[in-house]
């Protein structure tokens, strides 16, 4: 399991390896991509009220099933402003939930993700995980220790230059460098990236 960071972090990555110009202003865009790359953890609210938030963690929200509901979900909304690009960017974004997962070390039960629910109850788990494990138990206040602070810092150095590149290859893809560096000028623009 990955913390909030990790998937956060993959989200800005495929915001900006989308390729896309979205409708709505770019930050909107942006959180929305955070947001849902971050989803499939919202099981964690059922435990709260049973008294162990784990209890309901790594299920029907982790699988391919959810991914697709949602997706279709977004798609039904937003149908008459690009429905299908949102709803395939949807789906990428729930996937890439399930990717870092996958990779990352589970040591508290359920052991990996139900990716197959609802038709199967089998649990995946990637044997050669290689991001560190979140630990937790009961309560909300046991994740805050040192070892999750540790987590966190490895998930930055493998996610942060992942999402500075994607910034990186979306702007020079789009010819905005300026944009996402403001040093950078370009001509006929000031360092800020105003127009003179």
């Amino acid at each position: 399991m990955s913390t909030p960071i990790g998937h956060s972090l993959a989200g800005v990555s495929v915001y900006f390896l989308s390729g896309r110009r979205f409708s709505s202003p770019g930050w909107k865009a942006l959180f929305f991509c955070i947001v849902v790359a971050c989803l499939p953890d919202i099981d964690f609210l059922p435990g709260f009220f049973v008294g162990n938030f784990n209890y309901f963690h790594h299920k029907g929200t982790h699988s391919l099933f959810f991914a697709l509901a949602v997706s279709l979900g977004v798609w039904f909304v937003s149908r008459k402003s690009g429905g299908v690009k949102w709803g395939l960017l949807t789906f990428i974004l729930v996937l890439s939930h399930l990717a870092v997962d996958y990779i990352a070390i589970d040591r508290t039960a359920p052991f990996g993700i139900q990716l197959l629910w609802p038709f199967s109850g089998k649990y995946f788990y990637f044997k050669y995980a290689f991001l560190p494990d979140v630990w937790r138990e009961s309560s909300v206040v046991s994740v805050f220790n040192r070892h999750n602070l540790r987590t966190v810092i490895v998930e930055l150095a493998v996610f942060l230059p992942i999402a500075l590149l994607s910034v990186i290859l979306r702007s020079v893809a789009t010819k905005n460098l300026y944009r996402f560096f403001p040093f950078v000028s370009r001509k006929g623009q000031n360092d800020t990236g105003l127009r003179k």
